[in-house]
């Protein structure tokens, strides 16, 4: 086998097992991180359905209900953007 062959079998070897820099595999991440921002999206997430819940009861009902979910939401949001800053 030539030796440009057996060069490129190699680094195509490599790159299937993750061992080549430019293609790092899923193990070499920061899982303890991704895991938190995943964490912080979801409250995200959770935060801003509460503002929206909050401000539709706040227009159809009972203000008081309203203003708790609007507050509760924007306290989630805030301290999911906290969390994916730090």
């Amino acid at each position: 086998m030539p030796e440009d062959e057996q060069h490129q079998l190699d680094r195509i070897e490599r790159e299937l097992n993750g061992v080549d820099l430019r293609f790092p595999s899923t193990g070499t991440m920061n899982a303890p991180g991704r895991r938190s921002a995943f964490s912080a999206g979801a409250v995200w997430f959770v935060g801003i359905m509460l503002v929206v819940v909050g401000a539709v009861v706040t227009m159809q009902g009972p203000v008081i209900f309203g203003v708790v979910a609007v507050v509760a939401g924007l306290a989630a949001v805030a301290g999911a953007a906290v969390a994916l800053m730090s």
